[in-house]
């Protein structure tokens, strides 16, 4: 498929595919078990729009996504950014790997804002590559195969991008797999840029809770410190930045990246965002790195209404920090797979919506 779902992948008895279009933006939209999910994927970017699944208590509308064709056109807040082959900012738009100066024209296309973030993959055209449906979940595989050196010129590498979404009724999960189609090494990192919201519930009355004992210090730019600097041991209930166990954001402002996270006994990393009069949360879910989360203070468009949380690889500025180097490395020939996720929780003993019910995990060598 070059971008069209084929007519006979568009329905099952228990889910449906739709194609739309918001403005010049092709989308995808994923209807299942009769409404009970309803989501929708923009082509450019591949990334997520919305995300809307309905409980006892109504329909809840869990992304906070763009809403038009001009802010998909600005990429307005890297709303649900799909961030590779780098993730957060790169300082001055320029690094250096193994031994080779790569520049980005700061103040030109894509960058015209003079700040380079957020990798390449939301300035992309993607196409529909494969659709799978089943009793549990639909499955839609989006590919893009332009990141190459001429493309790019602060990003002299070639890398093949697959993003594979899997919505089951109660649970979305991602994975974000890179190739390095070229001859040489090359740097690469993977995340995500979601803006979560709990329907209309104030931000101010949600509690987040980030299993991670330390915060990485950044300087007026939003960069970490050099060195040993940027990692700041979290200092308890007196840090207001310190989300190891839940807490409500209240008026707090957040705009940090969490590391030395705590996996679950189930190897995942949870950070966990809650509506406790509602007894309604997400789950975020990831299987490695660290968890960014920001408070939208600076959104043109409905500030501190949703949370960011950030499933990412590495810290920012990863490019040129030599404590990172290692985990960036992608070998020629190499693929690389990211997987996180988002699951609604409940606090309900008799869990009749089955959200406890987790999707299977997938290796990369079931990837579609």
């Amino acid at each position: 498929m070059t971008g069209r779902v084929d007519s006979e992948l568009r329905a099952t008895p228990s889910a449906r595919i739709d194609e739309g279009m918001v403005g010049e933006h092709r989308t995808v939209r994923v209807i299942r078990d009769n409404g009970l999910v309803v989501a929708d994927v923009s082509l450019r970017g591949a990334a997520l729009l919305s995300w809307r699944v309905r409980t006892g208590g109504g329909d809840l509308d869990l992304i906070d996504g763009y809403r038009t064709s001009s802010e998909i056109d600005e990429q307005a807040g890297c709303r649900s950014a799909i961030m590779a082959p780098f993730t957060n900012r790169i300082e001055g738009g320029q690094f250096t790997f193994e031994g080779q100066r790569a520049t980005f024209p700061v103040g030109e296309s894509p960058f015209d804002d003079g700040v380079v973030l957020h990798g390449l993959a939301r300035f992309l055209d993607f196409s529909v590559a494969e659709v799978v449906h089943d009793k549990d979940a639909t499955i839609i595989v989006f590919r893009n195969s332009e990141i190459r050196p001429n493309k790019f010129p602060g990003y002299p590498f070639a890398i093949d991008l697959a993003v594979r979404y899997t919505f089951g009724v109660y649970e979305l999960a991602i994975d974000v797999i890179g190739t390095n189609v070229g001859a040489s090494t090359a740097p690469f990192s993977a995340g995500w840029h979601p803006y979560f919201r709990i329907d209309d519930t104030p931000l101010e009355l949600l509690e987040l809770e980030i299993p991670a004992a330390t915060r990485v210090a950044t300087d007026e730019n939003l960069l970490p410190l050099p060195g040993a600097a940027a990692y700041v041991p979290l200092g308890g209930a007196s840090d207001v930045f310190d989300f190891t166990h839940p807490r409500y954001i209240g008026d707090q402002m957040i705009d940090s990246c969490y590391v030395d996270v705590r996996p679950s006994p189930d190897g995942r990393v949870h950070t966990t965002l809650t509506d406790p009069a509602r007894g309604l949360g997400l789950d975020v879910w990831q299987e490695r790195g660290g968890v960014h989360a920001y408070t939208a203070d600076a959104l043109e468009r409905d500030p501190r209404r949703s949370l960011a949380i950030e499933p990412v690889e590495v810290i920012t500025n990863a490019f040129n920090r030599s404590d990172q180097s290692a985990a960036i490395r992608l070998e020629p020939g190499e693929t690389r797979t990211f997987r996180f996720g988002v699951r609604v929780t409940t606090d309900a003993n008799d869990d009749p919506f089955h959200l406890k019910t987790p999707l299977p995990a997938h290796t990369p060598e079931e990837l579609p």
